[in-house]
Protein backbone atom coordinates (compact mmCIF):
# COMPACT_ATOMS: atom_id res chain seq x y z
CA UNK A 1 0.00 0.00 0.00
CA UNK A 2 1.50 3.28 -1.11
CA UNK A 3 1.44 6.16 1.87
CA UNK A 4 -1.20 7.92 -0.14
CA UNK A 5 -3.42 4.53 -0.07
CA UNK A 6 -2.16 4.41 3.70
CA UNK A 7 -3.07 7.85 5.28
CA UNK A 8 -6.43 7.84 2.81
CA UNK A 9 -7.60 4.68 4.75
CA UNK A 10 -7.38 6.48 8.16
CA UNK A 11 -8.41 9.68 6.90
CA UNK A 12 -11.67 8.05 5.42
CA UNK A 13 -11.74 6.13 8.84
CA UNK A 14 -11.86 9.57 10.85
CA UNK A 15 -13.80 11.60 8.25
CA UNK A 16 -16.84 11.16 9.98
CA UNK A 17 -15.23 11.70 13.10
CA UNK A 18 -13.98 15.15 12.51
CA UNK A 19 -16.85 16.09 10.72
CA UNK A 20 -19.59 15.80 13.59
CA UNK A 21 -16.99 16.25 16.73
CA UNK A 22 -18.88 18.76 18.64
CA UNK A 23 -15.81 21.65 19.16
CA UNK A 24 -14.72 20.93 15.12
CA UNK A 25 -18.32 21.51 14.42
CA UNK A 26 -18.90 24.30 16.38
CA UNK A 27 -15.68 25.88 14.05
CA UNK A 28 -18.01 25.93 10.46
CA UNK A 29 -16.92 28.91 8.73
CA UNK A 30 -13.34 29.29 10.27
CA UNK A 31 -9.70 27.69 9.39
CA UNK A 32 -10.32 24.73 11.17
CA UNK A 33 -11.66 22.25 8.39
CA UNK A 34 -9.49 23.31 5.61
CA UNK A 35 -6.48 22.44 8.52
CA UNK A 36 -7.14 19.20 8.32
CA UNK A 37 -7.54 18.78 4.96
CA UNK A 38 -3.86 20.79 5.14
CA UNK A 39 -2.74 18.15 7.46
CA UNK A 40 -3.47 15.34 5.24
CA UNK A 41 -1.76 16.83 2.27
CA UNK A 42 1.33 17.71 4.61
CA UNK A 43 1.44 14.12 5.90
CA UNK A 44 1.18 12.51 2.42
CA UNK A 45 3.97 14.45 0.87
CA UNK A 46 6.00 13.97 3.60
CA UNK A 47 5.85 10.30 3.67
CA UNK A 48 6.19 9.74 0.06
CA UNK A 49 9.25 11.66 -0.02
CA UNK A 50 8.17 14.51 -2.70
CA UNK A 51 10.01 17.92 -0.89
CA UNK A 52 8.64 20.41 -3.63
CA UNK A 53 4.97 18.92 -3.24
CA UNK A 54 5.77 18.88 0.61
CA UNK A 55 7.26 22.42 1.04
CA UNK A 56 4.28 23.95 -1.27
CA UNK A 57 1.57 22.37 1.16
CA UNK A 58 3.67 23.26 4.02
CA UNK A 59 3.12 27.04 2.61
CA UNK A 60 -0.11 26.70 2.15
CA UNK A 61 -0.63 25.74 4.92
CA UNK A 62 0.96 28.60 6.87
CA UNK A 63 -1.64 31.05 4.94
CA UNK A 64 -4.29 28.64 6.25
CA UNK A 65 -2.96 29.72 10.27
CA UNK A 66 0.82 30.62 11.04
CA UNK A 67 0.82 28.07 13.93
CA UNK A 68 -0.08 24.87 12.28
CA UNK A 69 3.25 25.36 10.63
CA UNK A 70 4.41 23.91 14.38
CA UNK A 71 2.21 20.57 13.34
CA UNK A 72 4.22 20.41 10.05
CA UNK A 73 7.41 21.24 10.87
CA UNK A 74 6.79 17.62 13.71
CA UNK A 75 5.62 15.70 10.55
CA UNK A 76 8.69 16.95 8.59
CA UNK A 77 10.94 16.00 11.85
CA UNK A 78 9.64 12.48 13.07
CA UNK A 79 10.38 10.63 9.57
CA UNK A 80 13.39 9.21 9.11
CA UNK A 81 16.11 11.10 7.36
CA UNK A 82 13.79 13.99 7.19
CA UNK A 83 16.98 15.65 5.96
CA UNK A 84 16.70 14.42 3.13
CA UNK A 85 15.26 17.21 0.31
CA UNK A 86 15.19 19.55 3.25
CA UNK A 87 16.65 22.96 1.03
CA UNK A 88 14.02 22.12 -1.58
CA UNK A 89 11.74 22.08 1.04
CA UNK A 90 12.27 25.14 2.67
CA UNK A 91 12.31 27.02 -0.59
CA UNK A 92 9.75 25.89 -1.91
CA UNK A 93 7.62 26.47 1.66
CA UNK A 94 9.16 30.03 1.50
CA UNK A 95 8.29 30.21 -2.10
CA UNK A 96 4.41 29.66 -1.38
CA UNK A 97 3.83 31.55 1.74
CA UNK A 98 6.25 34.95 1.43
CA UNK A 99 4.41 36.62 -0.94
CA UNK A 100 1.34 37.10 0.56
CA UNK A 101 3.34 37.73 3.67
CA UNK A 102 5.10 40.60 1.95
CA UNK A 103 2.27 42.29 0.36
CA UNK A 104 0.58 42.35 3.24
CA UNK A 105 3.63 43.68 5.42
CA UNK A 106 4.21 46.05 2.72
CA UNK A 107 0.73 47.33 1.49
CA UNK A 108 -1.74 46.22 4.12
CA UNK A 109 0.71 47.16 7.10
CA UNK A 110 0.55 44.32 8.68
CA UNK A 111 2.09 40.90 8.11
CA UNK A 112 -0.13 39.16 10.05
CA UNK A 113 -3.51 39.27 10.08
CA UNK A 114 -4.88 42.18 13.68
CA UNK A 115 -6.68 38.99 14.97
CA UNK A 116 -3.60 36.89 15.93
CA UNK A 117 -1.81 40.40 17.02
CA UNK A 118 -4.95 40.50 19.55
CA UNK A 119 -5.76 37.03 20.73
CA UNK A 120 -1.68 36.20 21.03
CA UNK A 121 -1.56 39.76 23.79
CA UNK A 122 -5.07 38.72 25.57
CA UNK A 123 -4.26 36.00 28.28
CA UNK A 124 -6.98 34.37 29.56
CA UNK A 125 -11.05 35.45 30.58
CA UNK A 126 -10.69 36.12 34.43
CA UNK A 127 -9.45 32.76 36.15
CA UNK A 128 -9.55 30.75 32.96
CA UNK A 129 -6.74 30.40 30.31
CA UNK A 130 -5.87 28.32 27.25
CA UNK A 131 -4.40 25.91 29.66
CA UNK A 132 -7.78 25.23 31.76
CA UNK A 133 -10.00 26.12 29.26
CA UNK A 134 -11.96 22.43 29.07
CA UNK A 135 -13.13 22.97 32.02
CA UNK A 136 -14.97 26.16 31.13
CA UNK A 137 -16.37 25.02 28.44
CA UNK A 138 -17.39 21.64 30.63
CA UNK A 139 -18.61 23.45 32.86
CA UNK A 140 -21.04 25.58 30.39
CA UNK A 141 -21.69 22.40 27.99
CA UNK A 142 -21.16 19.80 29.63
CA UNK A 143 -22.22 16.96 27.01
CA UNK A 144 -21.12 18.73 24.23
CA UNK A 145 -17.41 19.06 25.99
CA UNK A 146 -17.07 15.51 26.90
CA UNK A 147 -18.01 14.42 23.54
CA UNK A 148 -15.66 16.65 21.95
CA UNK A 149 -12.43 16.32 24.14
CA UNK A 150 -12.52 12.56 24.81
CA UNK A 151 -10.66 11.89 21.63
CA UNK A 152 -7.91 14.03 23.05
CA UNK A 153 -7.35 12.23 25.82
CA UNK A 154 -7.74 8.88 24.20
CA UNK A 155 -5.53 9.67 21.49
CA UNK A 156 -3.06 10.44 24.78
CA UNK A 157 -3.33 7.21 26.05
CA UNK A 158 -3.02 5.86 23.18
CA UNK A 159 0.31 7.48 21.98
CA UNK A 160 2.04 6.88 25.31
CA UNK A 161 0.78 2.60 24.37
CA UNK A 162 2.53 3.42 21.09
CA UNK A 163 5.52 4.89 22.05
CA UNK A 164 6.29 1.82 24.49
CA UNK A 165 5.54 -0.30 21.73
CA UNK A 166 7.46 1.64 19.51
CA UNK A 167 10.75 1.34 21.95
CA UNK A 168 10.54 -2.10 21.90
CA UNK A 169 10.71 -2.36 17.97
CA UNK A 170 7.09 -3.33 16.98
CA UNK A 171 6.51 -3.57 12.96
CA UNK A 172 3.29 -2.39 13.51
CA UNK A 173 4.34 0.72 15.54
CA UNK A 174 6.39 1.90 12.91
CA UNK A 175 3.97 1.63 10.56
CA UNK A 176 1.76 4.38 12.78
CA UNK A 177 4.78 6.66 12.92
CA UNK A 178 3.43 9.22 10.60
CA UNK A 179 -0.43 9.28 12.74
CA UNK A 180 1.81 9.12 15.87
CA UNK A 181 4.07 12.31 14.50
CA UNK A 182 1.22 14.24 13.94
CA UNK A 183 -1.08 13.48 17.35
CA UNK A 184 2.44 14.23 18.97
CA UNK A 185 2.94 17.57 17.28
CA UNK A 186 -1.24 18.14 18.20
CA UNK A 187 0.14 17.42 22.05
CA UNK A 188 2.63 19.92 21.26
CA UNK A 189 0.70 22.67 20.30
CA UNK A 190 -1.60 22.42 22.85
CA UNK A 191 1.76 22.43 25.36
CA UNK A 192 3.05 25.69 23.48
CA UNK A 193 -0.19 27.74 23.66
CA UNK A 194 -0.15 26.70 26.86
CA UNK A 195 3.01 28.26 27.70
CA UNK A 196 1.70 31.52 25.33
CA UNK A 197 -1.52 31.18 28.09
CA UNK A 198 -3.46 32.36 25.33
CA UNK A 199 -7.61 32.88 26.16
CA UNK A 200 -9.67 29.62 25.66
CA UNK A 201 -11.53 29.90 22.31
CA UNK A 202 -12.27 26.78 21.20
CA UNK A 203 -11.25 26.75 18.30
CA UNK A 204 -7.61 27.35 19.17
CA UNK A 205 -7.84 23.35 20.26
CA UNK A 206 -8.46 21.87 17.02
CA UNK A 207 -5.24 20.54 15.71
CA UNK A 208 -4.83 18.62 19.05
CA UNK A 209 -8.15 16.91 18.91
CA UNK A 210 -7.56 16.66 14.91
CA UNK A 211 -4.49 14.37 15.52
CA UNK A 212 -5.75 12.64 18.21
CA UNK A 213 -9.07 11.48 16.21
CA UNK A 214 -6.59 11.03 13.33
CA UNK A 215 -3.85 8.83 15.69
CA UNK A 216 -7.24 6.48 16.81
CA UNK A 217 -8.83 5.92 13.88
CA UNK A 218 -5.44 4.81 12.27
CA UNK A 219 -5.22 2.83 15.61
CA UNK A 220 -8.96 1.13 14.78
CA UNK A 221 -7.49 0.31 11.52
CA UNK A 222 -3.91 -1.52 12.88
CA UNK A 223 -5.31 -3.14 15.94
CA UNK A 224 -5.73 -7.04 15.43
CA UNK A 225 -8.97 -8.60 14.06
CA UNK A 226 -9.12 -10.42 17.67
CA UNK A 227 -10.14 -6.60 19.02
CA UNK A 228 -11.12 -4.41 16.06
CA UNK A 229 -15.05 -5.52 17.14
CA UNK A 230 -14.64 -3.53 20.49
CA UNK A 231 -12.59 -0.64 19.17
CA UNK A 232 -15.06 -0.05 16.37
CA UNK A 233 -17.95 -0.76 18.42
CA UNK A 234 -16.34 2.19 21.23
CA UNK A 235 -16.17 4.55 17.79
CA UNK A 236 -19.14 3.82 16.67
CA UNK A 237 -20.70 5.14 20.64
CA UNK A 238 -18.38 7.86 20.43
CA UNK A 239 -19.75 8.91 16.86
CA UNK A 240 -23.03 8.52 18.05
CA UNK A 241 -22.99 10.55 21.04
CA UNK A 242 -21.53 13.50 19.10
CA UNK A 243 -24.51 12.87 16.49
CA UNK A 244 -26.93 12.90 19.24
CA UNK A 245 -25.25 16.16 20.98
CA UNK A 246 -25.86 18.10 17.84
CA UNK A 247 -29.22 16.72 17.74
CA UNK A 248 -30.78 16.82 20.99
CA UNK A 249 -32.14 20.61 21.30
CA UNK A 250 -33.94 20.29 17.52
CA UNK A 251 -32.64 21.34 14.25
CA UNK A 252 -32.03 23.78 13.01
CA UNK A 253 -30.09 24.50 15.91
CA UNK A 254 -29.86 28.30 16.85
CA UNK A 255 -26.20 27.95 18.39
CA UNK A 256 -23.44 25.71 17.53
CA UNK A 257 -23.15 22.62 20.43
CA UNK A 258 -20.15 25.02 21.66
CA UNK A 259 -20.25 28.80 21.46
CA UNK A 260 -18.87 31.86 23.38
CA UNK A 261 -21.19 34.22 21.55
CA UNK A 262 -23.16 36.69 23.09
CA UNK A 263 -25.85 36.16 20.74
CA UNK A 264 -26.90 34.31 17.36
CA UNK A 265 -26.18 35.77 14.27
CA UNK A 266 -29.45 36.28 13.46
CA UNK A 267 -29.99 38.80 15.99
CA UNK A 268 -27.02 40.48 15.46
CA UNK A 269 -27.90 40.79 11.69
CA UNK A 270 -31.43 42.74 13.13
CA UNK A 271 -29.19 44.38 15.36
CA UNK A 272 -27.17 45.41 12.60
CA UNK A 273 -29.86 46.32 9.84
CA UNK A 274 -31.66 48.75 12.83
CA UNK A 275 -27.77 50.32 13.38
CA UNK A 276 -27.65 51.35 9.67
CA UNK A 277 -30.54 53.43 10.15
CA UNK A 278 -29.54 55.24 12.84
CA UNK A 279 -25.80 55.52 12.75
CA UNK A 280 -25.62 57.10 8.99
CA UNK A 281 -22.34 59.10 8.80
CA UNK A 282 -21.11 58.66 12.89
CA UNK A 283 -18.30 56.11 13.88
CA UNK A 284 -19.55 53.46 16.41
CA UNK A 285 -17.20 51.85 18.95
CA UNK A 286 -18.81 48.07 19.11
CA UNK A 287 -19.40 45.83 21.95
CA UNK A 288 -16.42 43.52 20.90
CA UNK A 289 -18.12 40.76 18.51
CA UNK A 290 -17.99 42.79 15.66
CA UNK A 291 -18.62 40.42 12.67
CA UNK A 292 -22.27 39.80 12.00
CA UNK A 293 -22.83 43.48 13.21
CA UNK A 294 -20.52 45.53 10.58
CA UNK A 295 -21.34 42.64 8.01
CA UNK A 296 -25.24 44.18 8.34
CA UNK A 297 -24.92 47.37 9.51
CA UNK A 298 -21.95 48.08 6.93
CA UNK A 299 -21.49 51.50 8.79
CA UNK A 300 -18.17 52.55 10.41
CA UNK A 301 -18.12 49.99 13.10
CA UNK A 302 -14.69 50.03 14.59
CA UNK A 303 -12.79 48.55 17.81
CA UNK A 304 -9.79 49.88 19.75
CA UNK A 305 -8.72 46.37 20.43
CA UNK A 306 -5.35 47.10 18.87
CA UNK A 307 -4.45 49.98 20.77
CA UNK A 308 -5.55 48.33 23.77
CA UNK A 309 -3.16 45.53 23.26
CA UNK A 310 -0.94 47.93 22.60
CA UNK A 311 -1.02 50.07 25.81
CA UNK A 312 -0.98 46.53 27.97
CA UNK A 313 2.40 44.89 26.04
CA UNK A 314 5.46 44.41 28.06
CA UNK A 315 8.51 45.45 26.17
CA UNK A 316 8.85 42.76 24.03
CA UNK A 317 5.40 42.57 23.06
CA UNK A 318 5.44 46.04 22.26
CA UNK A 319 8.47 45.85 19.58
CA UNK A 320 6.58 43.09 17.94
CA UNK A 321 3.88 45.36 17.58
CA UNK A 322 6.05 48.33 16.52
CA UNK A 323 8.04 45.69 14.10
CA UNK A 324 4.54 44.13 12.59
CA UNK A 325 2.65 47.68 11.76
CA UNK A 326 6.08 48.82 10.71
CA UNK A 327 4.60 50.00 7.09
CA UNK A 328 1.00 50.80 8.77
CA UNK A 329 0.32 54.16 7.36
CA UNK A 330 0.42 56.15 10.73
CA UNK A 331 -0.47 59.37 9.21
CA UNK A 332 -4.42 58.11 9.04
CA UNK A 333 -5.28 59.63 12.47
CA UNK A 334 -7.80 56.77 14.41
CA UNK A 335 -11.41 57.22 14.27
CA UNK A 336 -12.61 58.64 16.64
CA UNK A 337 -16.34 57.42 18.13
CA UNK A 338 -18.99 59.79 18.39
CA UNK A 339 -21.46 56.45 19.62
CA UNK A 340 -20.67 53.88 21.53
CA UNK A 341 -22.71 50.21 21.87
CA UNK A 342 -22.41 49.24 25.20
CA UNK A 343 -23.65 46.24 26.88
CA UNK A 344 -25.53 45.41 30.43
CA UNK A 345 -26.92 43.00 32.90
CA UNK A 346 -29.72 45.93 34.20
CA UNK A 347 -31.60 48.78 32.85
CA UNK A 348 -29.65 50.86 29.88
CA UNK A 349 -29.15 54.48 31.04
CA UNK A 350 -31.56 57.22 30.44
CA UNK A 351 -28.97 58.53 28.29
CA UNK A 352 -29.26 55.30 25.57
CA UNK A 353 -30.20 56.32 22.27
CA UNK A 354 -31.39 52.16 21.76
CA UNK A 355 -31.71 49.37 23.50
CA UNK A 356 -32.11 45.40 22.52
CA UNK A 357 -32.14 42.30 24.25
CA UNK A 358 -29.86 39.60 23.64
CA UNK A 359 -29.21 36.20 24.98
CA UNK A 360 -26.83 33.20 24.72
CA UNK A 361 -26.34 29.66 26.43
CA UNK A 362 -22.94 31.42 27.00
CA UNK A 363 -23.76 35.00 28.67
CA UNK A 364 -27.08 34.54 29.44
CA UNK A 365 -29.48 37.48 28.88
CA UNK A 366 -27.66 41.33 28.33
CA UNK A 367 -28.66 44.72 26.74
CA UNK A 368 -26.90 46.01 24.42
CA UNK A 369 -27.75 50.06 24.16
CA UNK A 370 -26.31 52.45 22.21
CA UNK A 371 -24.94 55.69 24.08
CA UNK A 372 -23.07 58.87 22.77
CA UNK A 373 -19.53 58.66 23.01
CA UNK A 374 -19.43 61.05 25.95
CA UNK A 375 -22.33 60.31 27.91
CA UNK A 376 -22.22 58.17 31.13
CA UNK A 377 -22.31 54.24 30.62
Amino acid sequence: MTALNAVMVAFRGNRIGLLVNPLLLSSVGLEVALGAAGVLWVLVYSVERRPVALGVAVGLFALIRLDLVLIALVVFLARQGFWEGIWRTAFSALAAMLPWFAFSWFVLGSAVPDTLVIKMMRHSWGPFSFTNGPLLYWHNFPAAATVSFLPLLAGSVLGLLWTFQYLRGSERAKELLPFAALAFAGALHYVAYCWLKVPPYHWYYAPSITGATILLAAGVAAVPSRVRVAAVTLAGGLLAASVAVYAFPGLPRQFAPISSNHASSHVYREIGTQLAAMTRGHTVESVGEVGALAYSCDCNLVDQAIADTKNRSGELGRALLEANFRYFDHSVEPATPDLVLATTRTTPPVSALASWTISSPWTGTQQPYLVPANAPR
